[in-house]
């Protein structure tokens, strides 16, 4: 039995990605136990349709599996129990599966540092950002931390901001519905209500114009899930790297108070060691190792002075 893992981490939720080959018939048995500070937070757990893992998942699978075939999974082959998830199935020799689960956060946003397995410093630190300054004029400070194999940063400085406590309100109670009802298990994807609409319009009226260096580009009015909102332009900047970095941008505004909008994303990988935010058992004949365990981290900030 080969494996290996693909994690993402974002605001809203915790996808794993599993894919086991087989070099036997078996039966095989998987036990998935996200870290606490994940289940504590987990609205549910949803099983994602077969290939809803990422173009190139499935490279570089080890010559000793052979010319395989695909074999889907149900949601009758799982089940969730006090923190754990757990996969029973039956493999044919040279038959490869992918097991894809998301965790969906009851509330959004990361935890500063987050502790993973596999590194030698044992964390993962998102980066730091602070927004200050007077009389129109401020500097974004970020730094980006060592942690990962590779990074990129947008930052989005939108032209015109607005801030509306009624929109604010509507957007919570948009998102608090989406999750009512939901039950703490593993769920097929038909479980998570489909949304009526695309959430509350923010209003068309603005308390701030802001200027920044970077091209000018349009994208959603919200600033994520911050309750803020823009016109839908923002002058972006974006930068990328292998190790630490301090960037820093100088931006103006009049008005009320300014806000940016951060997107970083950021890559580790191991080998041997296994998942970074899971501990995966995997019990067959002749298993091998985790032979690739990558995750990518993605934050969304709103950064204000």
């Amino acid at each position: 039995m080969y494996s290996k893992s693909l994690e993402v981490l974002d605001n809203t939720g915790y996808t794993i990605h599993i894919l086991l080959c087989s070099l036997a018939d078996e039966n095989v048995a998987v036990n998935i136990t996200p870290q606490k500070w994940i289940d504590d937070r987990a609205a549910t757990y949803v099983l994602l349709p077969p290939g809803a893992y990422p173009p190139g998942f499935l490279g570089d699978i080890p010559k000793e599996v052979g010319k395989f075939r695909m074999a889907n999974t149900t949601i009758s082959d799982f089940s969730y129990e006090n923190g754990t998830i757990r996969y029973r199935g039956y493999l044919r020799k040279g038959e490869c599966t992918v097991l894809s689960i998301r965790t969906v956060f009851r509330e959004t946003g990361l935890p500063q540092r987050i502790e993973v397995s596999g590194l030698g410093a044992n964390e993962l630190t998102l980066p730091d950002a602070t927004l200050g300054g007077e009389n129109g004029s401020y500097t974004l400070k970020i730094s980006v931390p060592w942690d990962y194999g590779n990074w990129s940063l947008s930052v989005l400085v939108p032209r015109r901001l607005g801030r509306n406590e009624t929109y604010w309100l509507e957007l919570e109670s948009y998102l608090s519905s989406m999750l009512s009802g939901l039950q703490k298990g593993i769920q097929p994807l038909s479980a998570l209500k489909k949304p009526s609409s695309m959430g509350p319009e923010p209003p068309d009226n603005y308390c701030a114009e802001l200027s920044a260096p970077g091209d000018l580009v349009y994208a959603q009015r919200p600033l994520d899930f911050s309750g803020l909102y823009s016109d839908g332009t923002y002058y972006e900047s974006d930068f990328s790297g292998n190790s630490s970095r301090e960037i820093t941008l100088n931006l103006s505004a009049k008005g009320c108070s300014p806000a940016v909008w951060l997107i970083f994303r950021g890559k580790a990988e191991t080998f041997l060691t296994g998942p970074f935010l899971s501990s995966v058992l995997i019990e067959a004949k002749g298993r091998g190792g985790v032979w690739s365990s990558e995750i990518e981290v993605v934050d969304d900030v709103v950064v204000q002075p």
